[in-house]
């Protein structure tokens, strides 16, 4: 794969999946985003490109064991399934820390080993039936779209058993539409949406937190100052780059 494959959307995605909350979602569209990037034909992206699928489905694999460190260790859960084994762990007495992997290590060390045998079972039976499966794309849209479209609204109104939440699927469904007709890419709300939560429950903390001026107690600790160097790095990366490759074009 052009950039992000199997040596690029592995670490993504182990290091996504470390990171408390992200989840599958954020793990995927990382991928995708950066085989985009860094692929020598990112016009093919969007529509059926190999290495965005590959990509995403790599990095979405590897989050689910990036997410079971912070758990087994720190009894932080890195996503929703590993949330749901921690607190199985907790009704039987199992404490995350030191002593899982010393006292009840034969726990923690079964787990880890299915997790090794379930990747090759998955890699083998993916394997074996991918040429069957592959028949499913030759299906007539008109097929395929009333099926999706079902299985959304179904998924949608088990959330809550109620019609609000297909109301916002449906809407937040043309929003998506006319985004990717007008050339706004949906990876960007798709995000915002996923971390959105997480970043105002994470500002709200932090106001508690401060002792006076929330900027200046932003400013004062060496994670934020880093976190905040990063994020402006990553916003004008891409300047950067487009007015160095501008200019390459010119001297050329």
């Amino acid at each position: 794969m052009g950039g992000c494959g199997p040596g690029g959307a592995f670490p993504i995605g182990l290091v996504v999946g470390i990171l408390p909350g992200a989840g599958a979602d954020v793990s995927a569209w990382v991928c995708y985003n950066e085989a985009k990037r860094i692929s020598k034909h990112p016009e093919k992206f969007g529509r059926g490109a190999i290495d965005g699928l590959a990509a995403a489905e790599i990095g979405k694999n590897t989050e689910c064991g990036g997410a079971m460190i912070p758990m087994f260790t720190l009894g932080i859960p890195g996503s929703t399934s590993s949330a749901i084994l921690l607190g199985a762990l907790i009704m039987y007495g199992l404490v995350p820390g030191r002593e899982l992997f010393t006292k009840h290590g034969i726990i923690t060390y079964t787990v880890i080993l299915g997790f090794i045998f379930a990747n090759i079972l998955m890699a083998v039976i993916g394997m074996l039936i991918s040429r069957y499966i592959v028949n499913v794309t030759a299906l007539d849209f008109r097929i395929l779209a009333p099926v999706i479209i079902t299985i959304a609204v179904i998924g949608s109104y088990a959330l809550g058993n109620n019609m609000y939440d297909v109301w916002v699927m449906l809407i937040f469904g043309l929003l998506g539409y006319f985004m990717m007709k007008y050339g706004f890419h949906p990876a960007a709300m798709a995000l915002g949406l996923i971390l959105g939560p997480m970043a105002e429950k994470g500002f709200w903390q932090s106001l508690d937190l401060a002792t006076g001026s929330v900027v200046t107690y932003f400013l004062t600790r060496p994670i934020s100052v880093i976190m905040i160097i990063l994020i402006i790095a990553t916003l004008v990366a891409p300047f950067v780059m487009e007015k160095r490759s501008s200019q390459g074009r010119v001297t050329t």
